[in-house]
């Protein structure tokens, strides 16, 4: 029997359940602000993220309160993201397929978690690529560890220094996350320096190993292996759109081609680069 469900109500349904929060198929990109990304339509669009800067405070005075008060130099405005990450996801369905997944549940997550697994890959590594690259970051906030390597005798002495510098920079204690690779998050856990409460055992199969100089400790394989990030939770800026455009019946064969694009970019912006610190382990 051909397929009759309608191809713009499969896309839909795609869709929806890619941008449903079934698991964090992410770990480092949801510590990132994704509030504008409801602005991302199409490629090169322009995203427009408002920031506030307050060049000079108060006015001192010790005049009377009547007096005209000076101006200060509070800045508001706002920075201009361009999307530039652009790519095509094409697969092919069955006639078969097509019809289940309006119909199974269990098929269109497969579908999306598929997808998402591939976006997973990209986004990520361009999200940590891109805090890691950003020119602004301060030197004060760049650490070089030249030594044989971290292990379980110095790793709590090395963390802390990224607390430290976090600290100097006026940035807050709440919410400090340290993102780390397997290799370092193997050090850390077998030096027995993580918080083992029962609520970080839960948290741990969401990549979340514990918390170290308050800071929380999360794991992921997008972090290079001779780098630690110190970031504080929203620093960066991240949007990212699916946009299935068509069930496409395929030239011959009895099967189908679902066609998406997907968009996203990343920026760290202004004074939110002083929240990031970048370790880097120099052999």
């Amino acid at each position: 029997m051909a397929n009759t469900i309608d191809s713009n109500v499969i896309a839909k349904i795609l869709v929806r359940e890619y941008e449903r929060p079934i698991t964090r198929e992410f770990k480092v990109i949801p510590f990132a602000n994704r509030k504008y990304e409801g602005d991302l339509k199409q490629k090169w669009d322009t995203v427009r993220v408002p920031f506030i800067k307050l060049k000079s405070g108060w006015n001192t005075s010790v005049t009377d309160s009547i007096r005209d008060i000076p101006a200060s130099d509070l800045e508001i405005g706002e920075h201009s993201m361009v999307i530039e990450q652009y790519y095509d996801i094409r697969f092919k369905i069955s006639d078969k397929q097509l019809s289940e997944l309006g119909e199974d549940l269990w098929t269109t997550s497969e579908v999306v978690r598929q997808i998402k697994n591939l976006a997973q890959e990209k986004q990520e590594d361009y999200f940590v690529n891109k805090v890691i690259t950003t020119t602004e970051i301060p030197t004060e906030n760049k650490i070089t560890w030249i030594t044989w390597g971290l292990n379980g005798a110095n790793i709590f002495a090395e963390i802390m220094k990224i607390s430290t510098a976090l600290s100097k920079q006026n940035v807050p204690e709440k919410d400090r996350i340290i993102f780390i690779n397997a290799e370092t998050a193997s050090i850390l856990i077998q030096a027995k320096i993580l918080d083992n409460t029962d609520v970080w055992l839960k948290a741990r199969s969401e990549g979340v190993l514990g918390k170290i100089a308050w800071m929380t400790i999360v794991q992921s394989n997008a972090i290079p292996d001779n780098k630690i990030i110190g970031y504080q939770d929203k620093a960066a800026n991240f949007v990212e759109k699916l946009n299935f455009i068509k069930v496409k019946e395929a030239d011959s064969g009895n099967y189908y081609n679902i066609i998406g694009w997907l968009l996203f970019d990343a920026w760290l912006f202004w004074e939110a680069v002083k929240k990031v610190v970048i370790y880097t382990i120099t052999p």
